[in-house]
Order: C-alpha cells, then sequence, then structure tokens
C-alpha cells in the first residue's frame, strides 16, 4: 500500500484536482491529516449549465442522483475528518468564487478545522497557485 494511516498524508489539489482531494478527505476516513484545495468547485447544483458537469453526470434534471450524490462534495461534507486549508481568487473568471466560499461555510457549520485564502485580486491561474505554496506548506507542517 502506498498511503499508510496514521502516517503524514496529505492532499493538495487544484481547479478539478481540488474537487477531487475533496472527494479523497470525504471517502478515505482518516488516510489524510489534512487536504488543500485551491479554485475547486465543490456543488455541481449551483451551476447545473456547467458545460463539463453536464458532459460527464449527463443532464441535472435526467440524472438527479449523480448531481446529488456520493460525487457532489458539498452533499457528504460531514465524512471529512482532515483539516482544510481552501484557497480561491475572488477575479476568478472559470470557477465562480463562490463555490469555496459555499464549501468554507459548510466545513465550518460541521465544525472542521478549516483555513481560507481568499485574495481579492487573484484569478485562476499558476500564478495564484503558486503564490499559496507557502500557505500550505506551512498549513501541512502545523498537522504534523
Amino acid at each position: 500500500m502506498f498511503l499508510i494511516p496514521g502516517q503524514n498524508n496529505f492532499v493538495f489539489g487544484i481547479s478539478t484536482g481540488a474537487r477531487g482531494g475533496a472527494l479523497l478527505l470525504e471517502h478515505t476516513n482518516n488516510l489524510f491529516l489534512a487536504g488543500a484545495l485551491l479554485s475547486g468547485d465543490y456543488d455541481q447544483l449551483l451551476d447545473i449549465n456547467d458545460n463539463l458537469m453536464k458532459g460527464y453526470y449527463g443532464p441535472a434534471e435526467q440524472f438527479k442522483q449523480r448531481w446529488e450524490g456520493e460525487d457532489n462534495p458539498s452533499r457528504n461534507v460531514e465524512k471529512i475528518k482532515a483539516a482544510v486549508y481552501l484557497g480561491h481568487g475572488k477575479k476568478d473568471a472559470v470557477v465562480p468564487f463562490f463555490q469555496s466560499q459555499n464549501f468554507y461555510q459548510l466545513l465550518v457549520k460541521q465544525k472542521i478545522k478549516v483555513q481560507f485564502a481568499q485574495p481579492e485580486g487573484e484569478g485562476h491561474n499558476y500564478a495564484f497557485w503558486g503564490s499559496q505554496t507557502d500557505a500550505v506548506l506551512t498549513f501541512f507542517k502545523e498537522r504534523l
């Protein structure tokens, strides 16, 4: 086995990878100490016209369970056992900022340890994601 529960395991995802990271945190019990999720979309129901989601899940009206079920990170946030670092630029033109804002509120409601970076002028790009590296590594180090 590559990752062993109880070890120093972390997950870090950007954009669609952040969504995947959230799903990993939800479906792996306590395998990870923490996760960093940058610029992700965590509730496909917030935009049922998103072409990426429609292409993967099919139309929301036709495949309601796919859109509401276990692949929807916001519907299963209570399963997260790890601390979460969220980051999302408020000028993101690819994934709306409200995706992370909504996910943050759900994490807080579940009393999950969360830190949320939300810089005003940042978008959906490697400049923003790179600017978060030190904060993410510090967040991970604090979990050790």
